[in-house]
């Protein structure tokens, strides 16, 4: 008996369940934005699984003050079809939004890195 064949399906074996691991450890951008300074208030939470232009839910539309981004970047637009750019967030958050971003925030796009 040749020793290929032997190791041939362990090897098989190990390389399936390597891919299976890989596909469970697939994490996507995952987006907190909050009303309120320092993440009070009506917060929302969300894991846009494309990188798709996304209005602000209702609740929060035009309100956000405060927004976390982990595991990709965001890009958030003065805008409802996400023409007008206000700035982009890579790994990043910010307690306190001041001025001009401030309760500016109307829609926003997600991707695992910031794309034009």
């Amino acid at each position: 008996m040749k020793l290929h064949h032997v190791f041939a399906p362990i090897l098989l074996l190990i390389v399936l369940l390597g891919l299976a691991n890989a596909q469970t450890s697939i994490r996507w951008t995952q987006l907190r934005m909050c009303e309120h300074h320092h993440f009070q208030g009506k917060c929302h939470s969300l894991e846009p699984m494309s990188s798709g232009c996304r209005k602000v839910p209702l609740p929060i539309y035009r309100q956000v003050s405060s927004y976390r981004v982990t595991n990709g970047c965001c890009t958030f637009y003065l805008t409802d079809d996400c023409k007008l750019r206000i700035f982009s967030a890579t790994n990043r958050e910010d307690a306190t939004l001041d001025g001009k971003h401030n309760d500016a925030i109307q829609a926003y796009r997600c991707w695992f890195d910031c794309q034009a």
